[in-house]
């Protein structure tokens, strides 16, 4: 007696989404793994170390220290900074929007190389390693700005009741960030040699940016350079974030032109993302 044969079924994979934009519920369906990389990339970048999440600290403080003597006492730039405003709170209140800049850039960009046995041998939406990776440098954000906060109040400046408006300074910094490192991951699957312009580009934005010195509101200036500047995504919010820690008045024009300009970046760096998504697992 012969057995019969079983049907051959075909199995036709697409993708879910035919717009370029990704599942999101699917990513709110894996937001637990989104959690547990987060966790493991803040575990990792803090084992053996003998300070742990202090190194959050010590980086900032250290970094206002050499740029107070070098550049506020040194050059001078102390005169022309922020006035009534010691250079040291200015500066540290940049350099800490600054530094989780350039941290969640440089993790979310390496992100999927770093992490491509898994991208390999498992599916999840890869969109959770650079979202995770920009999570985990919230977290040396939150260290640090509750060290600037003591510090901001021993040196006399308190901050005011405007500290309710930091949540669209960090929405700002995230769009610009996340857009980036989405886009800079999945070009660094097929071009590594991505993994080495990244840093050269942080070291050149830091200098770009209105970070070590201080710019005058886009509204008291529409000359092209004024203009050019806040065409830098990160001048904005940054800005913005000096402005309400210092008790300035705050550049909404500045703002407005940044984030619409970050706002823009994600949603390239998304499309481009999703659209080589597929490739990962081959050449990764």
């Amino acid at each position: 007696m012969t057995t019969p044969r079983r049907a051959l079924v075909a199995v036709d994979i697409r993708p879910l989404s035919s717009h370029l934009t990704p599942d999101w519920a699917e990513l709110w369906a894996y937001r637990d793994l989104l959690w547990m990389f987060a966790v493991r990339d803040v575990q990792v970048r803090y084992k053996q170390t003998l300070f742990g999440v202090a190194w959050a600290i010590v980086q900032p403080v250290m970094m206002m220290v050499v740029m107070t003597l070098i550049f506020g006492k040194g050059l001078g730039l102390e005169d022309t900074y922020i006035p009534g405003v010691p250079y040291a709170v200015g500066y540290l209140a940049a350099q800490i929007v600054w530094s989780f800049f350039a941290a969640a850039l440089t993790s979310s960009a390496n992100s999927l190389v770093a992490n491509a046995a898994i991208v390999r041998k498992a599916y999840f939406p890869r969109l959770l390693l650079p979202l995770a990776a920009t999570s985990t440098a919230m977290v040396d954000f939150a260290v640090a700005f509750v060290v600037y906060l003591v510090v901001t109040v021993t040196m006399g400046v308190v901050p005011d009741s405007r500290l309710l408006l930091l949540p669209l300074v960090l929405i700002g910094t995230a769009i610009t960030t996340l857009g980036l490192g989405l886009w800079l991951s999945a070009l660094m699957v097929t071009y590594r040699d991505v993994r080495f312009v990244v840093p050269y580009c942080v070291q050149v934005g830091f200098f770009v940016t209105p970070v070590i010195w201080w710019e005058q509101p886009l509204a008291t200036r529409l000359d092209p350079w004024g203009v050019l500047l806040y065409l830098n995504p990160i001048s904005g919010p940054l800005t913005t974030f000096r402005d309400i820690m210092t008790g300035q008045p705050i550049d909404w024009a500045g703002w407005a032109v940044s984030t619409s300009v970050g706002v823009a970046v994600l949603v390239f760096g998304l499309r481009y993302f999703v659209r080589t998504e597929a490739l990962f697992a081959d050449v990764a």
